[in-house]
């Protein structure tokens, strides 16, 4: 790669400081390229690894949307999982009147006064 880059640079206008290649110039320029059936191999592992990439984003998609959803019902909807493992506002969880509006009765353990 470095003999490329020095061939580069010795047929470059030298016009300028860092030196230029012109269209004319890359027409002259020979290059090899690999046997059809390498650039084949070769399309096909890029084109598997488009395919991965569109995949995992696709999953981050999903899993920032999963994400999202527990978020809201946990800390939104106040739906966590109880000491039973189940929704805690709709199975009867307490809920108290604060500065903030309606907050879950529990504190550390304990339970305060509710408010119907």
């Amino acid at each position: 790669m470095r003999n490329r880059y020095n061939e580069l640079r010795a047929i470059s206008d030298s016009n300028s400081s860092r030196g230029s290649i012109t269209t004319k110039i890359l027409g002259n320029l020979k290059i090899k390229f690999p046997p059809l059936p390498t650039q084949r191999r070769i399309a096909a592992i890029l084109s598997s690894l488009d395919d991965k990439i569109e995949n995992n984003r696709r999953i981050c998609n999903t899993l920032e949307a999963d994400c999202q959803a527990v978020f809201k019902r946990w800390f939104v909807d106040y739906e966590f999982p109880d000491e039973q493992r189940r929704p805690y506002r709709s199975s009867g969880g307490r809920m108290i009147e604060s500065e903030l509006g309606m907050i879950s009765g529990e504190v550390g353990g304990t339970t305060d006064k509710t408010v119907d």
